[in-house]
């Protein structure tokens, strides 16, 4: 591209700046390219005829990437035991070799049968690899030709001028991302790691392969507390984001932690108090919330068949339930009414279970009096697990998993312990 052409794309970059897309050049390299409809129709006050509107990801490569995951692979793996650690015992594989390729082998053994897949990509930051998917020259000659890898034979990064290409990056992720989700079993999730470069287009992407019903959460991993400057311009970075998908969210129930293990691992995210077990004819339990809504948006008008009079009887501990000041003269019970709501609005809060539920279920309900008045909690019997929670503390980025591998390609590889927590809320696995 010539230089006057670049100044003047970014010049209308500076204008105009969703007026810019990527397109293929005369040598095929991806490049800077101006969407002229686009920029007709933010020059004119009347709308120009022949746009065709449409909700869709698209980039140069798109059909060549979908080509690429349908491409038969003419490859093997062989079995390396004098590089093995227990050959004959092990359940493990460690598989070398460009991973295109060996999705698709993996394909002809666990085709919809892993519970689990975790991908940390390169994040396109201009100071990562790009995997290439076209290897007719030997790997070790495309490095150098490239400017992957120096005379020495070590590796080097992208420049950053083709590692802020989004189209490249989404062609090298399409192909093996439509293979991860052939994996996965029906009950199967994919986690995948990202950062602000390309989350946006990744999150696009994962929707059309996965369906965006399938979503399931973004985790925040908090992987540097200090922070990293990286461009000198706004914040520091403290967090990357993990990206979840199911392959039928259907079949995806909660995920829980273990209580213990998360105050001690995670104790910035899991502040759970540690509160006073007790016993009933039905095993143990602990309190932890009254029965009341607290949120004041749920009350008489909005939640109008959770707001009623409770009626507790101390002594044979049976619950009936009656309309709000009803005023009933039940023997040995007392009233409880629902409680005030302060939004200068309404009068009550809702409660959170409804009539049937508490006269079927008392047994879940304790009741302590203190001053004449009485509080309605409920038993929590499973006490040993919480709700998981989508942000990951404590848990340092420096700690990298394929450093203990002793690979020595990645700068930056993702933690142990992080991806242990992964697979314990996605397989139900505890991991050693």
């Amino acid at each position: 591209m010539r230089k006057h052409t670049t100044a003047s794309i970014e010049s209308i970059r500076r204008l105009f700046p969703h007026c810019v897309t990527e397109a293929k050049g005369k040598d095929s390299q991806i490049q800077p390219a101006i969407d002229f409809d686009l920029l007709r129709q933010e020059l004119s006050d009347r709308l120009i005829e022949g746009l065709t509107e449409r909700y869709q990801l698209n980039w140069p490569g798109k059909r060549q990437a979908l080509l690429s995951a349908n491409q038969p692979v003419r490859k093997s793996f062989f079995p390396q035991p004098k590089e093995s650690v227990h050959f004959q015992t092990t359940q493990n594989l460690f598989i070398e070799g460009d991973n295109l390729d060996a999705l698709k082998l993996l394909q002809e053994t666990y085709l919809g049968r892993i519970k689990a897949i975790y991908i940390d990509p390169p994040y396109n930051t201009g100071k990562d690899f790009l995997y290439k998917d076209n290897w007719r020259i030997s790997k070790k000659e495309w490095n150098k030709q490239s400017g992957q890898q120096d005379a020495e034979g070590r590796l080097t990064a992208n420049p950053d001028s083709d590692g802020r290409f989004h189209s490249n990056w989404l062609s090298m992720m399409y192909p093996r991302l439509k293979l991860a989700r052939n994996l996965l079993a029906q009950n199967g999730v994919l986690f995948i790691s990202i950062d602000d470069h390309e989350q946006h287009n990744l999150r696009k992407l994962m929707d059309e392969i996965f369906g965006a019903i399938n979503f399931i959460a973004r985790f925040c991993w908090v992987s540097n507390l200090k922070g990293r400057q990286l461009g000198q311009k706004g914040p520091a970075k403290t967090h990357e984001q993990i990206l979840v998908f199911a392959k039928d969210i259907d079949e995806i129930g909660n995920w829980e932690v273990d209580v213990l293990r998360a105050k001690k691992e995670m104790p910035d995210t899991y502040r759970i108090a540690d509160y006073e077990m007790r016993e009933d004819e039905i095993g143990k339990y602990v309190i932890k919330n009254e029965l009341f809504n607290t949120n004041q948006m749920f009350n008489e008008e909005t939640a109008k068949s959770l707001v009623f009079d409770i009626y507790y009887n101390p002594s044979t501990k049976e619950f009936r339930c009656a309309d709000v000041d009803s005023s009933h003269n039940w023997k040995g019970f007392v009233r409880i009414p629902p409680k005030s709501n302060n939004d200068g609005i309404h009068r009550f809060h809702a409660w959170r279970w409804s009539r049937g539920k508490i006269e079927k279920e008392s047994h879940n309900l304790h009741v302590e009096e203190k001053d004449g008045k009485y509080r309605i909690y409920t038993k929590i019997r499973n006490f040993t697990v919480t709700t998981a929670k989508d942000l990951i503390t404590n848990i340092s980025g420096a700690d990298g998993a394929l450093k203990k591998l002793g690979i020595p390609f990645f700068q930056s590889p993702n933690p142990v312990r992080l991806i242990e927590h992964l697979l314990r809320l996605s397989t139900k696995a505890e991991a050693n």
